[in-house]
């Protein structure tokens, strides 16, 4: 989403302000689609329990592969891949 900005205006917003700004209507935007598509509160909130539980996952994977010389991360790869070919 495009907005306009003052000259100078662009020096006070810092890439955090701006990528948390983008992230909040990314938010708003993804749960104002469930909400129009039929999803209740109780299904958008699983939706955001994936959501984390997949940025825990990724976080795990690589503590392990920081923990195992970078071994970790490539095997969890892999086996992300095969999960999403099996699944489709």
């Amino acid at each position: 989403m495009a907005f306009a900005m003052r000259e100078g205006q662009s020096e006070s917003l810092s890439k955090g302000v701006l990528q948390s700004r983008a992230l909040r209507i990314l938010a708003k935007s993804t749960y104002r689609e469930l909400k129009s598509s039929g999803y209740n509160r109780l299904e958008i909130l699983a939706f955001a329990t994936e959501m984390l539980a997949l940025v825990s996952q990724e976080l795990k994977e690589e503590a392990h592969a920081g923990e195992s010389g970078g071994k970790g991360r490539l095997i969890a790869s892999q086996g992300r891949e095969e999960q999403a070919r099996a699944e489709s």
